[in-house]
């Protein structure tokens, strides 16, 4: 099952219970009740059984140069523990998000958006703690914990997209 849409899921269930529902807003304002189910008792659960049934799995754990490579539209820092499990044994295959990958990218990186807004201005935000951050939202200067490691595979997002009211 896709992470994203067991996550739809929990999220569909949680609102319908009529609860009070706490928004995660530095992971995108992602429902907290579903994406801890999601990263506890879906993708940690999976984690564990791999522990016990899977010699393979074990194996590649306990060597150095052995990766695991997945993919997930939300970034290491959603699913905390399941990442914080993996660390850099496991390679993620995202888009660009919130991660700093255009800051590592260097300056001769040609990157705008829709606005004509260079990603190698100087910074949008004039917040002192955050120097050098060129996000519009501020939330994407908070760089901890990453959403992705440089070993990681970061691809820019190339789909059009609207903001929602929720957004």
């Amino acid at each position: 099952l896709c992470i994203r849409r067991k996550l739809f899921l929990n999220s569909e269930l949680i609102e319908n219970t009529h609860r009070q529902v706490t928004y995660l807003e530095y992971e995108g304002r992602l429902n907290e009740a579903a994406v801890r189910m999601v990263d506890e008792d879906y993708l940690m659960a999976r984690v564990k059984r791999l522990e016990r049934e899977s010699p393979e799995f074990a194996h590649c754990m306990g060597r150095p140069s052995c990766r695991f490579l997945t993919t997930s539209i939300d970034g290491r820092h959603v699913y905390r523990k399941f990442f914080d499990f993996f660390g850099d044994k496991l390679v993620l295959l995202t888009h660009m998000g919130m991660s700093d990958w255009v800051h590592r990218e260097g300056a001769d990186l040609f990157w705008t958006d829709i606005q004509g807004l260079s990603m190698h201005k100087p910074g949008l935000l004039n917040d002192r703690n955050n120097k050098g951050c060129r996000a519009a939202c501020s939330l994407h200067c908070q760089l901890s914990p990453p959403s992705s490691l440089p070993t990681d595979i970061v691809m820019p997002w190339t789909v059009a997209y609207m903001w929602t009211k929720r957004s």
